[in-house]
């Protein structure tokens, strides 16, 4: 009996040294110096990559991307979308590319295409209805784009 004792004492020993040493090995693997804060084992997500199930169609006219989107309006599978012509994307692409003026020099108007952004009907696959679209309106499968959520 004291022979099993000292076992189960010596393994609480074991457990409690392992602990020990998990903890010192992680505090010295996330220590980043005197005076600073530790880094979050777990990453914050920003509120900006909620994901939403969404389909990008580019067109290389707004009349085009006009006439798809009044077409899409009453496609079942489509709860909503955003219509940006050629003029906006390029406004767009001035603001995201602000802090390099030499890429927004050489852009142009002309040069992004228009585009309608779908929200699919919830429980729609993304990537189908990008596949069915394209086919749809008469577009390569570069010229639309599933954004579909995926679990991680």
């Amino acid at each position: 009996m004291t022979r099993r004792v000292g076992l189960v004492l010596w393994a609480a020993v074991g457990v409690v040294v392992a602990a020990f040493a998990a903890v010192t090995v992680l505090a010295v693997v996330t220590y980043d110096g005197p005076g600073t804060a530790s880094r979050p084992l777990v990453p914050e997500v920003p509120r900006s990559s909620v994901c939403l199930n969404k389909v990008i169609l580019y067109f290389e006219t707004d009349d085009e991307m006009r006439d798809a989107a009044a077409r899409l309006r009453t496609h079942p599978q489509v709860e909503s979308l955003i219509m940006e012509t050629k003029a906006e994307a390029y406004e767009r692409f001035k603001k995201i590319f602000a802090d390099q003026p030499e890429l927004v020099e050489l852009a142009r108007p002309e040069a992004l295409p228009a585009s309608v952004t779908i929200r699919p009907t919830p429980g729609t696959d993304a990537d189908r209805l990008s596949k069915r679209l394209a086919a749809d309106f008469g577009r390569l499968d570069d010229d639309a784009m599933a954004l579909p959520c995926r679990p991680k």
